[in-house]
Protein backbone atom coordinates (compact mmCIF):
# COMPACT_ATOMS: atom_id res chain seq x y z
CA UNK A 1 0.00 0.00 0.00
CA UNK A 2 1.31 3.41 -0.73
CA UNK A 3 2.33 5.34 2.26
CA UNK A 4 -0.10 8.92 2.39
CA UNK A 5 2.21 11.43 2.01
CA UNK A 6 0.20 14.24 0.21
CA UNK A 7 -0.72 16.65 2.95
CA UNK A 8 0.51 20.14 1.17
CA UNK A 9 -2.24 22.18 0.82
CA UNK A 10 -0.80 24.96 -0.47
CA UNK A 11 0.62 27.99 0.84
CA UNK A 12 2.43 25.94 3.87
CA UNK A 13 -1.55 24.57 4.49
CA UNK A 14 -2.11 21.30 5.33
CA UNK A 15 -4.57 19.62 2.91
CA UNK A 16 -8.21 19.26 3.89
CA UNK A 17 -9.32 15.91 4.55
CA UNK A 18 -12.58 14.21 5.96
CA UNK A 19 -13.47 11.43 7.51
CA UNK A 20 -15.42 9.02 5.37
CA UNK A 21 -18.82 9.05 5.24
CA UNK A 22 -21.75 6.34 6.07
CA UNK A 23 -24.53 6.64 4.41
CA UNK A 24 -26.84 4.59 6.07
CA UNK A 25 -25.75 6.00 9.36
CA UNK A 26 -26.67 9.47 9.00
CA UNK A 27 -26.76 10.30 12.23
CA UNK A 28 -23.39 9.13 13.41
CA UNK A 29 -20.55 11.37 15.59
CA UNK A 30 -16.87 11.95 14.18
CA UNK A 31 -16.39 9.50 17.17
CA UNK A 32 -18.47 6.70 16.28
CA UNK A 33 -16.98 6.95 12.93
CA UNK A 34 -13.61 6.62 13.80
CA UNK A 35 -14.28 3.80 16.00
CA UNK A 36 -16.15 1.66 13.50
CA UNK A 37 -12.84 2.32 11.09
CA UNK A 38 -10.77 0.71 13.81
CA UNK A 39 -12.22 -2.62 12.88
CA UNK A 40 -10.20 -2.56 9.53
CA UNK A 41 -7.09 -4.86 10.10
CA UNK A 42 -4.49 -2.44 8.62
CA UNK A 43 -3.75 0.99 10.13
CA UNK A 44 -4.27 4.28 7.84
CA UNK A 45 -2.21 7.43 8.11
CA UNK A 46 -4.77 9.02 6.17
CA UNK A 47 -7.37 8.18 8.36
CA UNK A 48 -5.66 8.63 11.67
CA UNK A 49 -4.81 12.36 9.76
CA UNK A 50 -8.51 12.52 9.23
CA UNK A 51 -9.57 11.94 12.56
CA UNK A 52 -7.14 14.90 14.33
CA UNK A 53 -8.20 17.34 11.92
CA UNK A 54 -11.85 16.77 12.32
CA UNK A 55 -12.21 19.09 16.06
CA UNK A 56 -15.09 16.95 17.29
CA UNK A 57 -13.02 13.69 16.95
CA UNK A 58 -12.07 13.67 20.73
CA UNK A 59 -8.46 13.26 21.92
CA UNK A 60 -9.69 10.21 23.90
CA UNK A 61 -11.14 8.10 20.96
CA UNK A 62 -7.84 8.96 18.52
CA UNK A 63 -5.63 7.49 21.01
CA UNK A 64 -8.09 4.24 21.14
CA UNK A 65 -7.74 3.92 17.38
CA UNK A 66 -4.04 4.14 17.81
CA UNK A 67 -3.92 1.60 20.32
CA UNK A 68 -6.15 -0.69 18.71
CA UNK A 69 -2.62 -1.32 15.76
CA UNK A 70 -0.32 -1.24 18.68
CA UNK A 71 -0.03 -5.36 19.32
CA UNK A 72 0.55 -5.80 15.75
CA UNK A 73 4.03 -5.58 14.53
CA UNK A 74 3.31 -4.64 10.88
CA UNK A 75 1.09 -1.71 11.66
CA UNK A 76 3.50 -0.29 14.16
CA UNK A 77 5.72 -0.67 11.59
CA UNK A 78 3.55 1.77 9.38
CA UNK A 79 3.05 4.10 12.54
CA UNK A 80 6.97 4.98 12.47
CA UNK A 81 7.91 4.82 9.35
CA UNK A 82 4.78 7.09 7.55
CA UNK A 83 2.96 8.28 10.32
CA UNK A 84 4.72 11.49 10.00
CA UNK A 85 2.53 13.76 8.49
CA UNK A 86 -0.44 13.00 11.70
CA UNK A 87 2.27 14.90 13.27
CA UNK A 88 1.42 17.84 11.27
CA UNK A 89 -2.05 17.49 11.86
CA UNK A 90 -1.88 17.61 15.53
CA UNK A 91 0.32 20.61 15.62
CA UNK A 92 -2.62 22.31 13.36
CA UNK A 93 -5.17 21.52 15.94
CA UNK A 94 -2.71 22.99 18.35
CA UNK A 95 -2.92 19.97 20.82
CA UNK A 96 0.77 19.72 22.91
CA UNK A 97 -1.48 16.49 24.46
CA UNK A 98 -2.05 14.80 21.38
CA UNK A 99 1.35 15.84 19.70
CA UNK A 100 3.32 14.34 23.26
CA UNK A 101 1.52 11.01 22.68
CA UNK A 102 2.66 10.17 18.86
CA UNK A 103 6.14 11.39 20.05
CA UNK A 104 5.86 8.74 22.52
CA UNK A 105 4.32 6.17 20.26
CA UNK A 106 7.26 6.48 17.91
CA UNK A 107 5.90 8.21 15.42
CA UNK A 108 9.10 10.06 13.67
CA UNK A 109 9.14 14.44 13.70
CA UNK A 110 12.53 13.89 11.70
CA UNK A 111 10.88 13.11 8.41
CA UNK A 112 10.76 15.58 5.95
CA UNK A 113 9.69 15.10 2.91
CA UNK A 114 9.13 16.38 -0.59
CA UNK A 115 5.15 16.51 -0.65
CA UNK A 116 5.87 18.98 2.61
CA UNK A 117 9.34 20.07 3.44
CA UNK A 118 8.65 22.32 5.83
CA UNK A 119 10.35 20.88 9.19
CA UNK A 120 7.70 20.27 11.74
CA UNK A 121 9.14 23.10 14.57
CA UNK A 122 9.22 25.46 11.87
CA UNK A 123 5.58 24.76 10.71
CA UNK A 124 4.27 24.93 14.60
CA UNK A 125 5.55 28.12 14.86
CA UNK A 126 4.39 29.16 11.42
CA UNK A 127 0.88 28.19 11.73
CA UNK A 128 0.26 29.84 15.04
CA UNK A 129 1.00 32.95 13.78
CA UNK A 130 -1.08 33.01 10.13
CA UNK A 131 -4.12 31.71 12.46
CA UNK A 132 -3.48 34.29 15.26
CA UNK A 133 -2.96 31.06 17.74
CA UNK A 134 -0.46 30.62 20.58
CA UNK A 135 2.09 27.95 19.73
CA UNK A 136 4.14 27.98 22.52
CA UNK A 137 3.08 25.24 24.24
CA UNK A 138 3.45 22.45 21.19
CA UNK A 139 7.02 24.22 20.32
CA UNK A 140 7.97 23.24 24.27
CA UNK A 141 6.23 19.41 23.89
CA UNK A 142 8.42 19.82 20.30
CA UNK A 143 11.98 20.71 21.97
CA UNK A 144 11.50 18.75 25.24
CA UNK A 145 11.15 15.85 23.16
CA UNK A 146 14.73 16.37 21.42
CA UNK A 147 13.86 18.44 18.25
CA UNK A 148 16.85 20.32 17.60
CA UNK A 149 16.36 24.26 17.48
CA UNK A 150 19.14 24.72 15.33
CA UNK A 151 16.42 23.80 12.27
CA UNK A 152 15.19 27.59 13.09
CA UNK A 153 18.25 29.95 12.14
CA UNK A 154 20.40 30.42 14.91
CA UNK A 155 21.02 33.93 14.29
CA UNK A 156 16.56 34.43 14.72
CA UNK A 157 16.71 33.49 18.31
CA UNK A 158 20.62 33.48 19.75
CA UNK A 159 19.90 37.00 21.03
CA UNK A 160 15.87 36.04 21.96
CA UNK A 161 14.89 39.36 23.36
CA UNK A 162 15.70 40.86 19.88
CA UNK A 163 13.25 40.62 16.82
CA UNK A 164 14.35 38.46 14.30
CA UNK A 165 15.28 39.90 10.88
CA UNK A 166 13.50 38.84 7.64
CA UNK A 167 16.51 38.76 5.86
CA UNK A 168 19.91 36.20 6.86
CA UNK A 169 23.15 37.54 8.21
CA UNK A 170 25.87 38.49 5.70
CA UNK A 171 27.97 35.46 4.94
CA UNK A 172 31.01 37.54 6.66
CA UNK A 173 29.15 38.22 10.30
CA UNK A 174 27.94 34.69 9.75
CA UNK A 175 31.24 32.74 9.49
CA UNK A 176 31.92 34.76 12.65
CA UNK A 177 29.03 33.82 14.20
CA UNK A 178 28.35 30.29 13.44
CA UNK A 179 29.68 27.51 11.88
CA UNK A 180 30.06 27.43 8.01
CA UNK A 181 29.54 24.16 8.09
CA UNK A 182 25.93 22.42 6.21
CA UNK A 183 23.33 23.97 8.62
CA UNK A 184 20.27 22.34 10.11
CA UNK A 185 18.40 25.33 8.81
CA UNK A 186 19.26 24.96 4.99
CA UNK A 187 15.78 24.31 3.87
CA UNK A 188 15.02 27.44 5.31
CA UNK A 189 14.61 29.61 1.71
CA UNK A 190 14.05 33.46 1.63
CA UNK A 191 10.11 33.63 0.99
CA UNK A 192 9.96 31.58 4.36
CA UNK A 193 12.74 33.15 6.11
CA UNK A 194 10.77 36.11 5.73
CA UNK A 195 7.33 34.21 7.42
CA UNK A 196 9.27 32.64 10.00
CA UNK A 197 10.52 36.02 11.07
CA UNK A 198 6.22 37.73 11.87
CA UNK A 199 6.39 34.15 13.02
CA UNK A 200 8.33 33.94 16.06
CA UNK A 201 7.59 35.45 19.14
CA UNK A 202 9.37 35.83 22.31
CA UNK A 203 8.34 33.02 24.24
CA UNK A 204 9.00 30.74 20.94
CA UNK A 205 12.75 32.17 21.04
CA UNK A 206 13.22 31.82 24.54
CA UNK A 207 12.77 28.16 24.22
CA UNK A 208 14.83 27.72 21.17
CA UNK A 209 17.50 30.01 23.51
CA UNK A 210 16.54 27.17 26.47
CA UNK A 211 16.98 24.12 24.18
CA UNK A 212 20.04 25.22 22.95
CA UNK A 213 21.71 25.39 26.19
CA UNK A 214 20.43 22.21 28.34
CA UNK A 215 22.12 19.03 28.01
CA UNK A 216 21.31 15.99 26.82
CA UNK A 217 20.70 12.73 29.03
CA UNK A 218 23.45 10.06 28.41
CA UNK A 219 22.88 7.08 27.44
CA UNK A 220 23.34 5.46 30.92
CA UNK A 221 21.02 8.19 32.83
CA UNK A 222 18.61 7.52 29.94
CA UNK A 223 18.75 3.90 30.07
CA UNK A 224 18.27 4.47 34.51
CA UNK A 225 15.72 7.13 33.68
CA UNK A 226 13.61 4.76 31.55
CA UNK A 227 13.98 1.75 34.10
CA UNK A 228 12.32 3.85 36.70
CA UNK A 229 9.58 5.55 34.55
CA UNK A 230 11.28 8.89 35.02
CA UNK A 231 11.70 9.43 31.52
CA UNK A 232 10.31 12.91 31.51
CA UNK A 233 11.61 14.29 34.44
CA UNK A 234 14.80 15.70 32.40
CA UNK A 235 12.07 18.41 30.68
CA UNK A 236 11.62 20.26 33.73
CA UNK A 237 13.10 23.40 32.89
CA UNK A 238 10.70 23.78 30.40
CA UNK A 239 8.00 24.03 32.49
CA UNK A 240 9.52 26.79 33.97
CA UNK A 241 11.11 30.73 33.14
CA UNK A 242 14.36 30.80 34.20
CA UNK A 243 15.03 28.98 37.63
CA UNK A 244 18.01 26.86 36.35
CA UNK A 245 19.83 26.39 39.43
CA UNK A 246 16.35 25.10 40.96
CA UNK A 247 15.59 22.89 38.47
CA UNK A 248 19.01 21.45 38.74
CA UNK A 249 18.97 20.72 42.03
CA UNK A 250 15.27 19.09 42.43
CA UNK A 251 16.39 16.94 39.08
CA UNK A 252 19.43 15.63 40.39
CA UNK A 253 17.73 14.60 43.61
CA UNK A 254 14.45 13.30 42.43
CA UNK A 255 16.50 11.22 39.81
CA UNK A 256 18.78 9.94 42.44
CA UNK A 257 16.02 8.71 44.80
CA UNK A 258 13.83 7.53 42.41
CA UNK A 259 16.65 5.56 40.73
CA UNK A 260 18.09 4.20 44.44
CA UNK A 261 14.52 2.91 44.90
CA UNK A 262 12.76 5.80 46.65
CA UNK A 263 13.04 4.29 50.64
CA UNK A 264 11.50 6.81 53.16
CA UNK A 265 9.61 9.88 51.91
CA UNK A 266 11.71 13.03 50.41
CA UNK A 267 11.30 16.08 51.62
CA UNK A 268 12.07 19.39 49.57
CA UNK A 269 11.74 23.23 51.11
CA UNK A 270 11.00 25.58 48.30
CA UNK A 271 12.37 28.94 49.53
CA UNK A 272 11.88 32.55 48.04
CA UNK A 273 9.58 35.48 47.55
CA UNK A 274 6.26 34.41 46.06
CA UNK A 275 5.48 34.70 42.19
CA UNK A 276 8.65 33.07 40.94
CA UNK A 277 8.11 29.11 40.06
CA UNK A 278 7.40 27.03 43.64
CA UNK A 279 3.90 26.40 42.48
CA UNK A 280 4.61 25.37 39.02
CA UNK A 281 7.63 23.44 39.96
CA UNK A 282 5.79 21.42 42.17
CA UNK A 283 3.09 20.56 39.42
CA UNK A 284 5.56 20.03 36.92
CA UNK A 285 7.40 17.15 39.16
CA UNK A 286 4.09 15.03 39.96
CA UNK A 287 2.95 15.73 36.36
CA UNK A 288 6.40 14.38 34.67
CA UNK A 289 6.34 11.09 37.54
CA UNK A 290 2.76 10.76 35.88
CA UNK A 291 1.72 10.76 39.86
CA UNK A 292 -0.48 12.65 41.60
CA UNK A 293 0.32 16.33 43.43
CA UNK A 294 -2.25 17.95 45.50
CA UNK A 295 -1.47 22.01 46.96
CA UNK A 296 -2.40 22.42 50.26
CA UNK A 297 -2.81 25.75 51.40
CA UNK A 298 -1.17 25.77 55.30
CA UNK A 299 -2.37 29.52 55.34
CA UNK A 300 -5.99 28.38 55.90
CA UNK A 301 -5.19 25.08 57.84
CA UNK A 302 -4.33 26.77 61.71
CA UNK A 303 -5.11 23.42 63.74
CA UNK A 304 -3.77 19.94 62.98
CA UNK A 305 -7.72 19.17 62.53
CA UNK A 306 -7.77 21.36 60.05
CA UNK A 307 -4.58 19.96 58.69
CA UNK A 308 -5.19 16.24 58.67
CA UNK A 309 -8.93 16.24 59.69
CA UNK A 310 -11.10 15.05 63.52
CA UNK A 311 -9.99 12.32 64.87
CA UNK A 312 -11.81 8.80 64.71
CA UNK A 313 -14.63 8.83 66.44
CA UNK A 314 -15.30 12.94 66.28
CA UNK A 315 -17.85 14.61 65.09
CA UNK A 316 -17.26 15.05 60.90
CA UNK A 317 -14.35 12.46 61.17
CA UNK A 318 -15.52 10.41 58.48
CA UNK A 319 -14.88 13.83 56.22
CA UNK A 320 -11.19 13.59 56.38
CA UNK A 321 -9.54 16.22 55.01
CA UNK A 322 -7.94 17.24 51.59
CA UNK A 323 -4.48 16.10 52.91
CA UNK A 324 -5.76 12.80 54.77
CA UNK A 325 -7.60 11.47 52.23
CA UNK A 326 -4.83 12.54 49.12
CA UNK A 327 -2.82 10.25 51.34
CA UNK A 328 -4.88 7.69 51.97
CA UNK A 329 -5.88 7.46 47.98
CA UNK A 330 -2.28 7.07 46.96
CA UNK A 331 -1.39 4.69 49.65
CA UNK A 332 2.36 2.78 48.84
CA UNK A 333 2.34 4.42 45.64
CA UNK A 334 4.78 7.67 44.36
CA UNK A 335 2.92 10.69 44.74
CA UNK A 336 3.67 14.51 45.46
CA UNK A 337 2.31 16.56 48.46
CA UNK A 338 3.18 20.48 47.84
CA UNK A 339 2.64 22.27 51.15
CA UNK A 340 2.17 25.99 50.09
CA UNK A 341 3.25 29.04 52.98
CA UNK A 342 4.35 26.31 55.17
CA UNK A 343 5.92 29.13 57.37
CA UNK A 344 2.41 30.26 58.48
CA UNK A 345 1.93 26.40 59.99
CA UNK A 346 2.27 26.22 63.92
CA UNK A 347 4.59 23.88 65.61
CA UNK A 348 1.54 21.37 66.82
CA UNK A 349 0.88 20.95 62.99
CA UNK A 350 4.87 20.79 62.06
CA UNK A 351 4.96 17.77 65.26
CA UNK A 352 2.03 16.03 63.78
CA UNK A 353 3.82 15.49 60.68
CA UNK A 354 7.08 14.39 61.98
CA UNK A 355 6.21 10.83 61.94
CA UNK A 356 5.13 10.52 57.96
CA UNK A 357 7.54 12.89 56.43
CA UNK A 358 10.39 10.37 58.47
CA UNK A 359 9.26 6.96 58.49
CA UNK A 360 6.80 6.88 55.73
CA UNK A 361 3.72 5.96 58.34
CA UNK A 362 0.44 7.50 58.92
CA UNK A 363 -3.32 6.51 59.42
CA UNK A 364 -6.29 7.07 58.06
CA UNK A 365 -8.04 9.89 60.42
CA UNK A 366 -11.64 8.48 58.80
CA UNK A 367 -11.62 4.90 59.96
CA UNK A 368 -7.59 4.46 61.72
CA UNK A 369 -6.31 2.19 58.83
CA UNK A 370 -2.66 2.46 57.93
CA UNK A 371 -1.02 4.37 55.07
CA UNK A 372 1.56 3.96 53.90
CA UNK A 373 3.37 7.20 52.40
CA UNK A 374 7.08 6.18 52.10
CA UNK A 375 7.02 7.09 48.52
CA UNK A 376 5.21 10.51 49.09
CA UNK A 377 7.63 13.42 47.78
CA UNK A 378 6.96 16.64 50.17
CA UNK A 379 7.35 19.99 48.92
CA UNK A 380 7.44 22.57 51.27
CA UNK A 381 7.12 26.12 49.95
CA UNK A 382 7.80 29.56 52.33
CA UNK A 383 8.87 33.02 51.55
CA UNK A 384 11.50 32.36 54.61
CA UNK A 385 14.90 33.31 53.53
CA UNK A 386 13.72 35.80 50.57
CA UNK A 387 16.32 38.70 52.23
CA UNK A 388 18.99 36.60 52.33
CA UNK A 389 18.35 34.85 49.04
CA UNK A 390 17.87 38.63 47.69
CA UNK A 391 20.58 39.25 49.36
CA UNK A 392 23.05 36.36 47.73
CA UNK A 393 21.91 36.74 44.41
CA UNK A 394 22.83 40.56 44.30
CA UNK A 395 26.68 40.07 45.89
CA UNK A 396 27.26 37.32 44.36
CA UNK A 397 25.25 36.17 41.00
CA UNK A 398 23.70 39.10 39.95
CA UNK A 399 27.03 40.22 37.43
CA UNK A 400 27.51 36.79 36.29
CA UNK A 401 26.52 35.75 32.69
CA UNK A 402 23.62 33.29 32.23
CA UNK A 403 26.27 30.35 32.07
CA UNK A 404 27.89 31.16 34.78
CA UNK A 405 24.57 31.40 36.75
CA UNK A 406 22.93 29.04 35.58
CA UNK A 407 25.41 26.43 37.19
CA UNK A 408 26.42 28.35 40.34
CA UNK A 409 27.43 26.11 43.22
CA UNK A 410 23.83 26.87 45.36
CA UNK A 411 25.35 25.44 48.39
CA UNK A 412 26.46 28.52 50.18
CA UNK A 413 22.97 29.70 49.73
CA UNK A 414 21.29 26.15 50.92
CA UNK A 415 23.57 26.14 54.05
CA UNK A 416 22.26 29.93 54.93
CA UNK A 417 19.05 28.70 54.57
CA UNK A 418 19.04 25.26 56.54
CA UNK A 419 20.15 27.79 59.67
CA UNK A 420 17.49 29.79 59.00
CA UNK A 421 14.84 26.87 58.82
CA UNK A 422 16.22 25.46 61.96
CA UNK A 423 15.74 28.97 64.07
CA UNK A 424 12.06 28.86 62.34
CA UNK A 425 10.94 25.57 62.34
CA UNK A 426 13.32 23.81 65.01
CA UNK A 427 16.01 21.11 64.43
CA UNK A 428 13.39 17.77 64.60
CA UNK A 429 11.34 18.85 61.49
CA UNK A 430 14.37 20.77 60.25
CA UNK A 431 16.50 17.39 60.31
CA UNK A 432 13.34 15.63 58.03
CA UNK A 433 14.14 17.92 55.11
CA UNK A 434 16.71 16.82 52.44
CA UNK A 435 16.86 19.64 49.93
CA UNK A 436 16.38 23.33 50.12
CA UNK A 437 16.03 25.23 46.91
CA UNK A 438 16.38 28.62 46.26
CA UNK A 439 14.38 30.31 44.07
CA UNK A 440 16.20 33.53 42.78
CA UNK A 441 14.67 36.69 41.82
CA UNK A 442 13.93 37.25 37.32
CA UNK A 443 16.57 38.65 35.62
CA UNK A 444 15.60 41.45 33.17
CA UNK A 445 15.16 38.99 29.92
CA UNK A 446 13.41 36.20 31.98
CA UNK A 447 10.81 39.10 33.45
CA UNK A 448 9.91 39.65 29.53
CA UNK A 449 9.41 36.32 29.21
CA UNK A 450 7.04 36.24 31.82
CA UNK A 451 5.22 38.51 31.01
CA UNK A 452 4.68 37.50 27.48
CA UNK A 453 3.06 34.50 28.52
CA UNK A 454 0.58 36.81 30.44
CA UNK A 455 0.37 38.66 26.92
CA UNK A 456 -0.10 35.43 25.22
CA UNK A 457 -2.73 33.91 27.78
CA UNK A 458 -4.61 37.55 27.09
CA UNK A 459 -4.75 37.47 23.30
CA UNK A 460 -5.74 33.47 23.28
CA UNK A 461 -8.95 35.03 25.28
CA UNK A 462 -9.89 37.98 22.85
CA UNK A 463 -9.12 35.46 20.14
CA UNK A 464 -12.19 33.65 20.60
CA UNK A 465 -15.51 34.89 18.89
CA UNK A 466 -18.18 36.74 19.84
CA UNK A 467 -20.83 34.77 21.22
CA UNK A 468 -24.16 36.47 22.59
CA UNK A 469 -25.76 33.58 24.29
CA UNK A 470 -26.63 34.25 27.99
CA UNK A 471 -24.12 32.18 29.47
CA UNK A 472 -21.32 33.23 27.67
CA UNK A 473 -22.28 37.15 26.76
CA UNK A 474 -18.94 37.50 25.08
CA UNK A 475 -18.80 41.40 23.46
CA UNK A 476 -15.05 41.24 23.01
CA UNK A 477 -13.82 39.01 20.57
CA UNK A 478 -12.58 37.78 17.09
CA UNK A 479 -8.90 39.60 17.38
CA UNK A 480 -5.43 39.67 16.79
CA UNK A 481 -2.94 41.33 19.15
CA UNK A 482 0.23 41.83 17.17
CA UNK A 483 3.28 43.04 19.19
CA UNK A 484 5.67 45.41 17.64
CA UNK A 485 8.64 44.31 18.50
CA UNK A 486 7.38 42.46 21.56
CA UNK A 487 11.20 41.76 23.64
CA UNK A 488 11.55 45.92 23.70
CA UNK A 489 7.48 46.04 24.90
CA UNK A 490 7.83 43.54 27.28
CA UNK A 491 11.20 45.01 28.56
CA UNK A 492 9.42 48.29 29.08
CA UNK A 493 6.57 46.82 30.85
CA UNK A 494 9.16 44.53 33.37
CA UNK A 495 11.30 47.85 34.26
CA UNK A 496 8.02 49.60 35.63
CA UNK A 497 6.02 47.14 37.13
CA UNK A 498 8.39 44.09 38.17
CA UNK A 499 8.96 43.85 41.83
CA UNK A 500 11.25 41.13 43.68
CA UNK A 501 8.84 40.61 46.16
CA UNK A 502 5.76 39.65 44.28
CA UNK A 503 7.55 37.90 41.16
CA UNK A 504 5.27 37.00 38.28
CA UNK A 505 2.45 38.65 40.16
CA UNK A 506 3.36 42.42 39.60
CA UNK A 507 4.23 41.23 36.04
CA UNK A 508 0.66 40.14 36.02
CA UNK A 509 -0.51 43.57 36.84
CA UNK A 510 0.82 45.42 34.15
CA UNK A 511 -0.48 42.95 31.58
CA UNK A 512 -3.83 44.14 33.11
CA UNK A 513 -2.72 47.70 32.49
CA UNK A 514 -2.57 46.81 28.74
CA UNK A 515 -6.07 44.49 28.98
CA UNK A 516 -7.22 48.15 29.90
CA UNK A 517 -5.99 49.79 27.73
CA UNK A 518 -7.17 47.23 24.85
CA UNK A 519 -10.97 47.61 26.07
CA UNK A 520 -10.59 51.13 25.73
CA UNK A 521 -9.71 50.90 22.26
CA UNK A 522 -11.95 48.74 21.35
CA UNK A 523 -15.00 50.69 22.95
CA UNK A 524 -13.94 53.28 21.00
CA UNK A 525 -14.70 51.68 16.92
CA UNK A 526 -17.71 53.09 15.67
CA UNK A 527 -20.41 50.17 14.83
CA UNK A 528 -22.23 47.74 17.39
CA UNK A 529 -20.65 44.47 17.80
CA UNK A 530 -22.24 41.81 16.06
CA UNK A 531 -21.52 38.12 15.79
CA UNK A 532 -21.35 37.94 11.56
CA UNK A 533 -18.14 39.58 13.07
CA UNK A 534 -17.03 36.22 13.21
CA UNK A 535 -17.59 35.75 9.57
CA UNK A 536 -14.79 38.95 9.07
CA UNK A 537 -10.85 38.75 9.11
CA UNK A 538 -10.00 38.96 12.76
CA UNK A 539 -10.21 42.44 14.20
CA UNK A 540 -6.22 43.77 14.37
CA UNK A 541 -4.67 45.35 17.41
CA UNK A 542 -1.66 46.83 17.57
CA UNK A 543 0.91 46.83 20.48
CA UNK A 544 4.06 48.99 20.65
CA UNK A 545 6.44 50.74 22.83
CA UNK A 546 6.41 54.59 21.58
CA UNK A 547 8.50 57.67 22.93
CA UNK A 548 6.99 60.69 24.97
CA UNK A 549 9.89 62.09 25.39
CA UNK A 550 13.73 62.00 24.53
CA UNK A 551 14.44 59.12 27.29
CA UNK A 552 11.16 57.89 28.12
CA UNK A 553 9.09 55.58 26.34
CA UNK A 554 5.39 54.17 26.82
CA UNK A 555 3.16 51.19 25.81
CA UNK A 556 -0.34 51.45 24.06
CA UNK A 557 -2.53 49.12 22.41
CA UNK A 558 -4.11 50.59 19.01
CA UNK A 559 -6.42 49.78 16.78
CA UNK A 560 -5.20 48.59 13.05
CA UNK A 561 -7.34 50.10 10.80
CA UNK A 562 -6.82 50.57 7.30
CA UNK A 563 -6.20 54.31 7.76
CA UNK A 564 -3.85 54.03 10.93
CA UNK A 565 -1.39 50.51 9.82
CA UNK A 566 0.66 52.90 7.25
CA UNK A 567 1.22 55.46 10.06
CA UNK A 568 1.73 53.09 12.87
CA UNK A 569 4.32 50.99 11.26
CA UNK A 570 6.30 54.56 10.62
CA UNK A 571 5.98 55.94 13.85
CA UNK A 572 7.66 52.45 15.35
CA UNK A 573 10.85 52.67 12.42
CA UNK A 574 11.56 56.46 13.55
CA UNK A 575 11.16 55.40 16.90
CA UNK A 576 13.67 51.87 16.25
CA UNK A 577 16.14 54.21 14.61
Amino acid sequence: MKPFTDINGGDYHLKPLGLPHNYLYDDESPDQVLQNLGNASVFSVKTLCAAIQTKECTITVIKQYIQGYENSPSNKKIMHRDGWPALYYAVERNSPELVSYLLQNGFDPSEQHESFDVPLLAFAIIHGHRDAIDTTGITKVLLAFGISPKVIPEDMWIKFLDTPSESPPSKNILSGLFSAQKSESDWCEPALRCLLAKSLNLTHRYLLHLANKLRTPNSRQAQIAKANKMTELSKLPYYLIGQRPASSLVMNSVYAYVALGGKGPLVMAFAGASGHGKTEMARAIGDLLSVKTTVIDCASCTTVWGMLGPTSGWKDSERGSQLNNFLAENTGVRSVVFLDEFDKTKKEIRDALLVMTEKGEYQDRRNNVGVDCSKTIWIIATNLGTDKIAEYYTKHLEELSDKKRDRADMKPLQNILKRLYKNEFGAPFTGRINLYVPFLPFTSPECAVVLHKFALQFASEVREPIDFRPDINRLIGHCCLTFVDDGAVCTELTNTFYNKDLGARSLANAMKEIAQQFVTEYSSLDGLVTETINSDNLQEFIIRRFQVSDDAHEVGVFAKTKESAEGSEDEVDEDEE
